[in-house]
């Protein structure tokens, strides 16, 4: 192994820029990076751009980068036995509108964007894809907030809850290229590839909606790469990981774990999966 230059003790964290949910890294010096609003980036070699304006920064390879988050808030309330569920909680209870620890009271007319530099893109819409499922109406229900939550209403259930979710956008700058047009979950890079291979670079993605994909074309000189490859699963995948040597192992959304056969530089995508 090539030693390090500066000891582990005195090497300190260096801002780069951009804003990104997940990133991933290989020994070429490649990164890919996912925003929350899942477009794939790819690193550009540069650094800076948005709040570094006015200090330094590479004058080359910076470019335009939007990300979009949800902000989350919840409205609580009480199982009364004259009125039914209210608004009115005990002296003990949660704020009836909270962030999701119930600690902070957090309602739509005082939450605001995560910083100035967000803007708000969307008006309050409930959530129906909360965590634990909801009912029709976007509630979920619990034997006191403290507990688990579930779509269903039963006799045991004193306190609901429901999310609320709006989107607000960042326009900045930094060294990403955006990589469109297929959106991603998940990403995966090999760590590292052979003097004696071609320098074709494996690069493996989950989309948003389950599929999973095999970039083609990446290499040190074009880390985007050229294009997508389709590689057939029967059910939708949430994660991916390849390894030394194009060991690809991946999870199915019902937890199963797979293990894809044959994948080499040659057969970038593989033949089958095994299920382990």
């Amino acid at each position: 192994a090539v030693p390090y230059p500066v000891p582990c003790d005195q090497m300190v964290w260096r801002q780069i820029g951009g804003h990104l949910r997940q990133i991933e890294c290989n020994s070429l010096g490649i990164v890919w990076g996912i925003g929350y609003d899942n477009n794939p980036w790819v690193y550009t070699g540069g650094y800076g751009g948005g709040f570094f304006q006015g200090l330094a920064s590479s004058t080359n390879y910076i470019y335009a980068q939007t990300d979009v988050k949800c902000v989350y808030i919840y409205e609580n309330q009480r199982w009364n036995p004259v009125t039914g569920y209210s608004s009115r909680g005990l002296l003990t209870d949660r704020y009836m509108w909270s962030d999701a620890s119930g600690l902070q009271e957090q309602t739509k007319t005082n939450t605001k964007p995560l910083s100035p530099q967000w803007t708000w893109t969307s008006d309050w819409y409930i959530d129906f894809k909360t965590p634990g499922g909801t009912d029709r109406e976007g509630w979920q229900y619990a034997a006191d907030f403290s507990a688990s939550y579930s779509g269903y209403k039963t006799m045991k259930d004193f306190v609901r809850r429901r999310r609320w979710a709006r989107k607000c956008k960042l326009t900045t700058t930094g060294p990403w290229l955006e990589v469109p047009p297929i959106l991603l979950w998940d990403i995966s890079l090999i760590p590292s590839i052979s003097a004696s291979q071609d320098g074709h670079v494996a690069v493996w993605g989950i989309s948003n909606k389950g599929d999973v994909l095999c970039r083609i074309g990446v290499t040190k000189q074009n880390p985007s790469g050229t294009s997508w490859l389709h590689v057939g699963t029967d059910q939708p995948f949430v994660s991916v990981s390849i390894g030394v040597f194009y060991q690809v192992w991946a999870i199915a959304r019902d937890g199963s774990a797979f293990y894809r056969g044959s994948v080499t530089s040659e057969n970038p995508a593989g033949d089958c999966w095994y299920h382990i």
